[in-house]
Formats: C-alpha cells, structure tokens, sequence
C-alpha cells in the first residue's frame, strides 16, 4: 500500500483500524472527529483532499476484501451512495475471480499443474507461425504407468505422473509444455 512513495498503513493507522472493523471512515480536515498523523496531513494536502469517505468492500461472510473511496465529495449522502455499490463492487470483483478460475481449470491440467489439451489445441496455431528451423517438438509416453496403476494403485500413477511432468518442467520450461492424454 503505497502512496506517494510513504506506507498508507503507518500515515493512516486510524482508518485501517476501521475499515479492518468493516465501519466507514468520513474524514472532513475542519472537523477534528478523525485525528490524523502529521504525515497524513501532508499527503493529504499534497494532492489538496479536502475531505474523504472510505467504505469497506465486504464479501457474504463480512470479510474485508478491500474498501472504495470518494474524495472531495460535496454531498453527505455520498457515504450512502458508496455503501450501496460496494455490495455490486465486490460481486463484479468475485465475478472475474471466479472467471479466472474457471479459464485456468480450463487450460491446466489439475494433476500436474501444466497445461492441458485444450491449451495445446488453442494454442498450436501460434507455432505454425514460429521459426521452424527451431521448432521442435518432444512427445513423452510415461511407459509402464498402467502397470503402475494395477499393481500399486491409482495415487501412484498420478505420483509416477507428476515427476514426470516436473522433470519436463526442468527441461523444457513451463511455457511450452501440455499434457495431451
């Protein structure tokens, strides 16, 4: 949290303390309601706050996500305003966390942690478009995993698979590596 090359959490210990609290923070610099560090003083007059609302962003569970602020705001009920949005802020922010989720379930393989066949076929076209006196292209069949499998159970084969797959990791790199079967 950083502001002007200072640490927000030292310049403003008071307003942490209640946005951690899930309360909102009205700061108005007549008004000697909300005391201030000498420092934040000076960040605030730097960038000519006059006054300040800071609403906390809460998901279901009240746990603090993070907080939006309006600055320089004439009207009181502009504190309303933002509690009434922040509920919309933190759902569109779950929304898109949630979405990257699911694009990452989507394009990794979940044993191995490398990208999976979907990544592969999305992504071939790019290498037709590559150097091809440099393109190279390594298939690995992990021999004896069905026997792995049989003989000492489904979690061994999955180890068998991912030292595996980490070894490729080591030689290839993370980039260009998928797992196809």
């Amino acid at each position: 949290m950083d502001m002007m090359g200072r640490d927000i959490r030292e310049d403003f210990p008071m307003l942490f303390d209640r946005i951690s609290d899930n309360d909102s923070v009205i700061y108005d610099k007549n008004s000697p309601e909300m005391e201030i560090s000498p420092s934040a003083k000076e960040v605030f007059s730097a960038l000519d706050v006059t006054n300040m609302i800071l609403v906390p962003i809460t998901d279901s569970s009240s746990v603090l996500k993070g907080a939006i602020a309006a600055v320089n705001v004439e009207s009181p009920k502009s504190a309303e305003m933002l509690e009434c949005v922040t509920y919309d802020f933190f759902m569109a922010l779950a929304n898109l966390e949630n979405y990257n989720i699911i694009k990452k379930m989507g394009e990794i393989d979940y044993l191995t942690g490398i990208k999976n066949r979907n990544s592969y076929e999305s992504e071939i076209a790019k290498y037709v478009a590559m150097d091809k006196e440099n393109l190279w292209c390594v298939f690995v069949d992990v021999n004896g995993l069905h026997e792995v499998n049989n003989t000492k159970g489904h979690k061994a084969g999955d180890k068998m698979l991912c030292v595996v797959a980490d070894a490729i990791k080591r030689v290839f790199g993370q980039q260009h590596t998928y797992r196809l079967g």
